[in-house]
């Protein structure tokens, strides 16, 4: 979907515009917004105040890359300075939480799914957040090495050291937690 007919009519007033690109990629953005908060009510807070933002600063978008690709850089930065910056403690994940928000997994060596995806999330939760808020965007949600480039503000090379590193880490949890 091309959204630059609709950011350009929201730019002009057009709130019904601006709800359609609500639309589209408001369950995206609390998807994303949940993995980095670990809860549903903190993810709710932090996709809501994302949307207010985007709308406050819709002015600046300067169209040089996806529209989705922009707001996820507002939630991101938004997520390191209210959360991560002030030493935010993550609540607890309820187990029903977690295991409807990671990826379908086949079981393996006798796990039963819900048992592999409490595990899966323990070990991503022990990254490092840089680590882990790439991991999450390639792996997880399926950004290109780009579109995170753009949205963590580092370069291409950091990006790929980033998860060539996360994967590493969470293979040595794995380990360490004898799972697989």
């Amino acid at each position: 979907m091309e959204d630059r007919p609709l950011v350009e009519a929201a730019l002009k007033g057009d709130e019904n515009s601006f709800k359609e690109l609500i639309a589209a990629y408001q369950t995206k953005l609390y998807n994303l917004a949940f993995y980095f908060m670990g809860n549903e009510h903190d993810a709710a807070d932090l996709s809501q105040e994302t949307w207010c933002r985007v709308f406050k600063q819709l002015n600046t978008f300067k169209f040089n890359c996806s529209f989705y690709t922009w707001v996820c850089k507002i939630l991101r930065n938004f997520y390191l300075d209210n959360y991560v910056r002030k030493q935010y403690r993550k609540r607890e994940v309820s187990f029903n939480e977690s295991i409807n928000r990671i990826p379908e997994l086949e079981p393996s060596a006798g796990l039963e799914k819900e048992q592999l995806n409490k595990i899966i999330k323990t070990a991503i939760d022990k990254l490092q957040d840089d680590f882990r808020i790439t991991l999450v965007l390639i792996d997880l949600q399926g950004f290109s090495y780009e579109e995170v480039a753009k949205i963590t503000k580092v370069s291409l090379g950091t990006v790929r050291s980033r998860l060539s590193r996360a994967r590493s880490k969470l293979r040595e949890i794995f380990l360490k937690m004898g799972t697989f």
